[in-house]
């Protein structure tokens, strides 16, 4: 479904690690800026940064700005776009070039992209944003080894680490031309553990990457996921251990067209235009009251109809509708338009219409609408929202 360069008619859709195809129609969008852009590629929304491909097929990205190749601690606001590791949007990188996928961690510091080479290689930055000693490979753009071929990218990772269990991490995973998934390990001292091939899965078409779990879509839109399970995130009807990395395996009972692993809770749409949601629901983040009980099987949203794709963010869930809107549930963390703490029932987004896709992060979401163009909204602290200030707005903007 995305093993094809882009063409001026058809936009790739990078969510947290989630790909799509929709047909960009409509007039040119007025530039952004000074961005040098006739379409939008779709947006992916990172913990506090959120980027797009341009029309030169760059990578340019908005809020701290990570991979810009300076060493300055802490990350600097930012309401300019900036090409990562490049001088300015309308210069040539140094060191990236060219990109044709492009996905940020959604509660990680990390954003990883593939080049538009001969080879299809992956870069990342963005990793090292937990240790202030060595901030200067956190700037830096870095070519991931033994990776190339790609038709498919999300990265996560692990925000707030149990002390003592496990290092500050980041892990990403890419779909191969043959199909198969190969993931990678970024650490925090600024090291690049070899890409392996995930065994236990079929041929494979979709990968999203969690905080500590990670489901992939196959060819025949069969569900599976792997890795931690104290949640039920894992969808296979039990609860797992906390420490314990479970292997593949696969959710019956639907066909998806979409999957989005969040930090403990996942959601799918599927073919049928449902939203199903299984795992934590401590905030109403699967679309049932808030409860400390998890839920490890999948469950209907109600409420949701004709859902185009589906992107879970911390702890909350936001779906993009057939008829161009967007609705969320769960925590308020993220969906900022909701009174009170957190809502279990979809709540519609103001101020938006023709939206195609929505990529939730850890505290802000941002959607790809069509005439082509993004609006986001949630929280602003490093200018990730794209309106050029660091107010944070409860609606969408600009």
């Amino acid at each position: 479904m995305i093993n094809e360069r882009f063409v001026v008619r058809v936009a790739q859709i990078c969510l947290a690690g989630l790909w799509l195809s929709i047909a960009a129609c409509g007039p040119s969008p007025t530039t952004r800026s000074n961005i040098d852009s006739s379409y939008y590629e779709p947006v992916t929304a990172g913990v506090y940064t959120t980027c797009i491909k341009d029309a030169t097929h760059l990578a340019v990205c908005y809020g701290a700005m990570v991979g810009d190749g300076n060493s300055t601690f802490p990350y600097p606001a930012n309401t300019n776009p900036f090409v990562p590791n490049g001088p300015a949007p309308t210069s040539a990188p140094h060191g990236l070039g060219p990109i044709l996928l492009i996905a940020a961690a959604p509660s990680h510091g990390a954003v990883c992209a593939v080049r538009d080479d001969t080879s299809a290689t992956v870069v990342c930055w963005g990793f090292q944003n937990h240790d202030a000693s060595n901030f200067a490979l956190d700037r830096a753009v870095v070519v991931v080894p033994g990776v190339s071929g790609v038709k498919a990218l999300s990265v996560g990772g692990v925000a707030n680490p149990t002390a003592g269990t496990e290092p500050t991490k980041t892990k990403a995973c890419a779909v191969l031309a043959n199909n198969s998934l190969t993931c990678w390990t970024l650490q925090d001292d600024g090291t690049i553990l070899p890409a392996a091939i995930v065994g236990g899965l079929p041929p494979i078409s979709k990968v999203s990457i969690g905080s500590r779990h990670s489901c992939a879509i196959g060819t025949d839109n069969t569900v599976w996921c792997w890795g931690r399970n104290e949640y039920g995130q894992l969808g296979t009807g039990q609860i797992g251990s906390a420490v314990t990395e479970y292997p593949p395996a696969a959710i019956p009972g639907f066909h998806a067209v979409t999957v989005s692993a969040g930090v403990s809770h996942t959601c799918a749409s599927l073919d049928d235009g449902r939203v199903m949601c299984w795992g934590s629901n401590a905030d109403g983040e699967i679309g049932l009251p808030p409860a400390n009980q998890p839920f490890s099987t999948p469950q209907v949203v109600n409420g949701i109809a004709k859902a185009r794709m589906v992107s879970s963010g911390w702890n909350y869930s936001c779906a993009a509708l057939a008829d161009g809107t967007v609705k969320c549930w769960g925590s308020n963390k993220g969906l900022g338009f909701v009174l009170g703490a957190w809502t279990f029932v979809p709540a519609t987004v103001p101020s938006l219409s023709g939206v195609m896709a929505v990529s939730a992060a850890d505290t802000h979401v941002c959607a790809t609408l069509l005439p082509i163009g993004i609006k986001c909204w949630g929280s602003n602290m490093y200018g990730e929202l794209t309106d050029g200030t660091t107010n944070s707005s409860p609606i969408p903007v600009p």
